[in-house]
């Protein structure tokens, strides 16, 4: 897949408009944060099949072991390949230790972007313990 020309403007935007939602399992949560990213840089996902697929935590695990690879991680690594942190581009998916497992996050630069349960946050980027190419 390539990005679509106007990438970082639609990535921009993305983050903005994600900017002030309220976590909430799947609507608004750190996975669909970067499918939607996903969706703003290419015009598609990879990951769309998740969309509708849960409503809850206990509903996200369900769907990853239903429709992904059995975990979060596993799910994105199977769809993605893994690059050195020091090697993560501009839009590019993260994984970070949150207080229940893992979280997802793009990279920006510096720092990432990710949903939490306070909304969206923003981390350096040394906090990512894995980024896949996006």
């Amino acid at each position: 897949m390539a990005r679509l020309n106007d990438w970082e403007a639609r990535l921009a935007q993305h983050i903005e408009d994600w900017r002030y939602k309220k976590f909430e399992y799947g609507k608004a949560d750190c996975a669909l944060f970067c499918l939607h990213a996903e969706i703003a840089m290419y015009g598609k996902s990879r990951f769309e099949h998740f969309l509708g697929q849960y409503e809850t935590h206990i509903g996200s695990l369900k769907a990853l072991k239903k429709l992904g690879a059995g975990n979060l991680v596993d799910t994105v690594a199977d769809k993605l390949e893994e690059v050195p942190l020091l090697m993560a581009k501009r839009g590019d998916v993260g994984c970070v230790d949150v207080p229940d497992g893992d979280g997802l996050v793009i990279i920006l630069g510096d720092k990432t972007a990710g949903m939490a349960e306070d909304g969206l946050n923003f981390l350096p980027i040394k906090q990512t313990r894995r980024v896949w190419s996006l």
